[in-house]
């Protein structure tokens, strides 16, 4: 069994190259990481001065209760861009809109946990360093090393 096989649905991968199996893949995700590592550099002082529950809604675009803050509203307009290039690189138009939503969501979380990560990771360094330098310590998530891609 190749590795790819076990990515696959079927297991299947006779006649595609690895290359062409994991091009979008690669395209995709590493968009993704570069956008919202902008995001989380864009408003890291919001987010570090806020609860961890702050960054759903942000993402998302919505609230259960109550209306958004403005830097909420800026974060989800900032993502709506990212969603839609991953969406067309998938050619998704030609899914549901069900399906259409499900990658929407799993991108959105993707995202969540990105910054989620960001923020505690800044949140542990900040005080284990005893400095408030954000533009070194911020300087410090881009040096995190990559453990893979998936």
């Amino acid at each position: 069994m190749q590795p790819l096989d076990t990515c696959t649905i079927d297991g299947e991968n006779e006649g595609t190259s690895s290359k062409d199996l994991v091009h979008i893949a690669n395209t995709i995700g590493p968009m993704i990481y570069e956008e919202t590592q902008k995001i989380f550099e864009l408003f890291a002082v919001d987010l570090m001065n806020e609860p961890i529950t702050y960054i759903v809604p942000a993402i998302w675009g919505a609230k259960k209760d109550g209306e958004l803050t403005h830097t909420q509203q800026q974060i989800s307009r900032a993502v709506v861009p990212v969603v839609k290039k991953a969406l067309a690189t998938l050619q998704a138009e030609r899914l549901s809109k069900a399906q259409q939503f499900a990658i929407g969501y799993l991108i959105r979380e993707l995202m969540i946990a990105l910054v989620s990560m960001m923020v505690q990771y800044l949140q542990f360094k900040i005080p284990a360093r005893m400095c408030f330098e954000d533009d070194e310590t911020i300087c410090d998530l881009m040096n995190i090393p990559a453990l893979g891609n998936a």
